[in-house]
């Protein structure tokens, strides 16, 4: 694999997640509770990428996206620089915005996983300001899951050492917080985060074992269980909370989206012709209704 030489620009709003990939009766599930500690912006964008289709959400706060493809290839993430984030929240810049949206939908527009992957853990195309490329990988940092119709592929990557990419095997679940589980010094160390994002997994995973629908994937991961509200998937009484879910059902080309309360959801974009057969369906809920 490629060694990574660079970070990725630090936002100044912090974000954590819980994200989910699994096999739930004969579909393949990407599923995320998306932690702000801000009130975002959301739009779904629904457009042509170098001739593919693909819909994504869009954060307007941050430019961060997240979706799939009409190839049924999805991607979500969960950050590993939860720390530096907070770090950098606390020096109040403005106008400073992860470019990691720019990476998703780039990896988006391709047609095959292979190609995905690669995008994902080797991107570098950032333009100079010359029409010429940068050069510099600036790969997808933290854990990644990218999953296809038929199977899921989960990467964690931090900046300074090889990305690491592996199938999952048929049947499993996978559960991703915010701390490193190969590179176990990434991510939160210490105190009530590390003991959050290490609740969060395995109380989600735990959870998401008994799930047997793909319409029980949100409303498990929704409610509030009798755990501390640090410790649950669904934030609340704590610095952050859950101001979007997001599911993709890979298999029938479905995104869905559970809006929050305190979420400001700008409707779905479409960027094409009236006439045009759009391969992906798109849902939208208000948790509040």
């Amino acid at each position: 694999m490629i060694k990574l030489s660079s970070l990725i620009e630090k936002p100044n709003k912090l974000d954590e997640c819980t994200i989910v990939g699994a096999k739930i009766e004969d579909d393949i599930i990407l599923a995320k509770n998306r932690d702000r500690n801000y009130y975002p912006k959301i739009k779904v964008i629904h457009e042509i990428i170098n001739d593919v289709e693909v819909a994504y959400m869009l954060d307007l706060d941050t430019d961060y996206s997240e979706g799939m493809n009409e190839f049924g290839i999805g991607i979500i993430n969960a950050t590993l620089q939860a720390e530096a984030d907070e770090k950098a929240k606390s020096k109040k810049k403005s106008n400073v915005q992860s470019k990691d949206g720019f990476k998703v939908r780039h990896a988006l527009g391709l047609d095959n996983v292979g190609d995905i992957i690669r995008s994902v853990v080797t991107f570098n195309g950032y333009s100079t300001g010359d029409n010429s490329l940068s050069g510099e990988p600036t790969a997808l940092n933290g854990h990644t899951i990218v999953g296809t119709p038929r199977n899921i592929f989960f990467i964690e990557n931090i900046s300074n050492r090889p990305p690491i990419v592996k199938k999952m095997k048929k049947n499993k679940l996978i559960v991703r917080t915010n701390h490193g589980m190969v590179y176990t010094k990434a991510g939160y160390q210490q105190g009530i985060d590390r003991k959050s994002s290490v609740m969060r997994q395995l109380i989600a995973k735990k959870l998401m074992t008994k799930v047997h629908s793909p319409e029980d994937v949100l409303p498990t991961l929704n409610k509030k269980y009798e755990v501390p509200g640090w410790a649950n998937p669904r934030r609340h009484n704590y610095k952050l909370w859950t101001s979007t879910q997001i599911m993709m059902n890979l298999s029938k080309k479905e995104l869905n989206l559970v809006i929050d309360k305190d979420t400001e959801f700008l409707g779905i974009e479409r960027r094409f012709e009236s006439d045009y057969n759009a391969k992906i369906k798109i849902n939208v809920e208000f948790e509040h209704e």
